[in-house]
């Protein structure tokens, strides 16, 4: 009897191997798989899993239901005719009558890098990549209102195009010399269509992060305005009508009327079902505290645009809050934002709908057209987290009312959650205290989360653009790990789930104490380090990062090690795998950090010195 059980188990575990793990698996046991990959990227899977509606299934844990899967991984996105590949992709939009997507590569922060990517599924039933124009300035918008053209947004302007069987013809500049010049913060293209009126909504970013008083302020009886804001007409939406659209027929351009002000960076943008109000996700300002300010989100009435209502930038944040730029006694008389104010727009300003959770960075905002996650999630409206802080890196679904605006709901004081950003460490609530006094939110759900970095799993997820296909799907273009990923409808059984491990936070600091160790064994390390903190990030990184340092060692000498353990700012040994030296060495692919309206230690020898220390240090880490 022994001997038979002996052989039936031995039976059971070759058949199990043979299977690739799947009868192991149906009893909750994981054996490794020959065929596992890891992608460049960064995501571990199974080129020859189908598991997520016809995709490899990542480990990345979504809404119970649902799954991630990759549709193009980065060893994958190229087209190998031309060898071009993903540098920076940012948008996607579905082809009518087709399985098959145009995607918008804005190639770096270079300009005249960007590219444009037909996404189409071949004949072993596979996606591939062909190159379809090269050379493009940043291009960043991407839309298909349904009128024949295709419209794509670069640096400077609009462009639009018909398509056919991979191929672009008669290409039309519809509008032309967008606000564009040197250090200027936010230079990307955004827009949308009102589908109702054809109306064309477009964003103008601001220069800036919070408007540089000491160059750009502007004085009107007796009033100190923001130059940005006033005369250069920046962080604004602007409008074409319809009507100009459906007749333009390639000749004089069209001009944009302003509509909105105030508005810092409206890169998520959507117009309600009905036609009537447009919503604007903000990409607020930098303080030196993290917690603070809080992304907004603005409805903007569409039958209401003849008044040019203000939204608060740089004057105003969250609710009612005042900046503290212009709170100064010198500025008399100072902003209120509590009340109204004859300096913002006269007496026009319009505080925002509700409140997202701070520094989530909302890059793609879309209406969820399908019932294909439950009829209750019709209509309901998604917006793409990108922020690298331990609040975004997420797609999250806001349930609307019949306006298409998100439901309120006060009665909720911890709505918020942090999550770390290594492993998966337990989330932990965070309470909803945004300066300004004012509380008015609206409940999400999680679409997709656990999204952090786990090394050889999964990179830190990166959502920008994405699009909700004919059959409900969604399709999303990460820009930092590079590729094309799908979140579709299963049995809630397959869904991924990872529970969290409450020792990773204890981990987080060991590893932080294992890095000061060996500063202190090291002499020359330290010396690298000290230098490091004074000439690069003393100089050029603190105030936008919360100084640079944690609440628990913000006295002490390793305050800036344990920010930069923390947020995973390095990689060990690797410079160019590196967050921080990828931004301040304007690598591609890395997000060119200072921001733009400030001093580049690529500019000056000194500067070019720090990089080289950054560099050094990076690499002596690994001794």
């Amino acid at each position: 009897m022994f001997q038979f059980l002996k052989s039936f188990l031995l039976f059971c575990l070759i058949l199990g191997i043979y299977l690739n793990g799947s009868f192991m698996n149906q009893f909750g046991l994981r054996t490794p798989s020959s065929k596992l990959s890891l992608d460049s990227s960064g995501y571990l899977y199974d080129p020859t899993d189908t598991s997520c509606d016809g995709f490899p299934m990542l480990q990345v844990e979504t809404m119970p239901g649902t799954c991630l899967g990759l549709v193009l991984g980065r060893d994958q996105a190229k087209d190998l005719e031309s060898g071009f590949d993903f540098i920076k992709p940012r948008t996607i939009v579905s082809i009518p009558n087709s399985q098959n997507f145009l995607v918008a590569d804005m190639g770096g922060w270079g300009e005249f890098k960007g590219r444009l990517f037909w996404l189409y599924k071949n004949e072993n039933n596979q996606y591939k990549l062909k190159l379809l124009k090269s050379e493009l300035n940043l291009p960043h918008g991407l839309e298909y209102p349904g009128d024949g053209y295709f419209y794509l947004g670069e640096k400077h302007q609009i462009t639009r195009f018909e398509f056919s069987e991979g191929n672009l013809y008669n290409e039309q500049i519809v509008i032309e010399d967008l606000p564009s010049f040197e250090g200027h913060m936010h230079p990307l293209t955004q827009f949308t269509f009102n589908q109702k009126t054809m109306d064309l909504f477009i964003n103008y970013g601001a220069p800036t992060d919070h408007c540089n008083l000491e160059k750009n302020k502007i004085q009107k009886e007796d009033l100190v305005y923001c130059l940005e804001d006033q005369e250069q007409a920046h962080a604004a939406l602007y409008k074409v009508d319809g009507e100009a659209i459906q007749n333009f027929n390639g000749g004089q351009k069209l001009k944009p009327k302003l509509i909105a002000k105030g508005l810092r960076n409206s890169m998520a943008l959507s117009v309600s079902p009905d036609g009537q109000r447009l919503l604007q996700a903000e990409n607020s300002r930098d303080f030196e505290d993290l917690g603070e300010p809080y992304e907004e989100l603005n409805v903007i009435d569409l039958g209401e645009t003849s008044q040019v209502k203000h939204y608060g930038w740089p004057y105003c944040f969250n609710f009612n809050a005042t900046s503290p730029e212009w709170q100064k006694p010198y500025y008399y008389p100072p902003v209120d934002c509590t009340q109204k104010s004859k300096r913002i727009m006269n007496d026009s300003y319009e505080p925002p709908y509700i409140l997202l959770p701070p520094h989530v960075a909302p890059l793609g905002m879309r209406y969820y057209s399908s019932d294909l996650l439950g009829k209750e999630f019709k209509n309901s409206l998604l917006i793409s987290w990108h922020g690298h802080q331990p609040t975004g890196n997420r797609l999250v679904l806001y349930q609307t009312d019949n306006k298409g605006l998100p439901i309120l709901d006060n009665g909720i004081e911890e709505t918020f959650f942090k999550q770390d950003q290594s492993g998966r460490a337990c989330a932990k609530s965070l309470p909803f205290t945004p300066q300004g006094g004012l509380k008015r939110k609206s409940n999400y759900l999680e679409l997709i989360s656990g999204w952090s970095k786990k090394a050889g799993i999964r990179p830190e997820g990166s959502p920008v653009g994405f699009e909700v296909s004919k059959d409900g799907s969604i399709w999303i273009v990460e820009d930092k790990a590079r590729v094309i990923v799908r979140l579709a409808k299963v049995d809630k059984s397959l869904s991924y789930k990872e529970d969290c491990d409450p020792s990773l936070e204890s981990n987080i600091e060991e590893k932080f104490e294992l890095y000061r160790n060996i500063h202190e064994q090291n002499p020359e390390l330290k010396r690298q380090y000290q230098e490091l903190k004074e000439d690069l990030i003393g100089k050029y990184c603190m105030g936008c990062h919360g100084n640079v340092q944690t609440t628990f060692y913000k006295n002490d000498e390793y305050s800036t090690l344990d920010f930069l353990v923390q947020n995973e700012w390095f990689e060990k040994g690797e410079p160019e795998k590196s967050k921080i030296y990828g931004a301040v060495a304007h690598l591609e692919a890395f997000t060119p950090m200072p921001p733009a309206d400030k001093e580049q230690p690529k500019n000056s020898e000194e500067g070019q010195e720090a990089i080289e220390k950054l560099r050094s240090w990076i690499e002596n880490l690994k001794n």
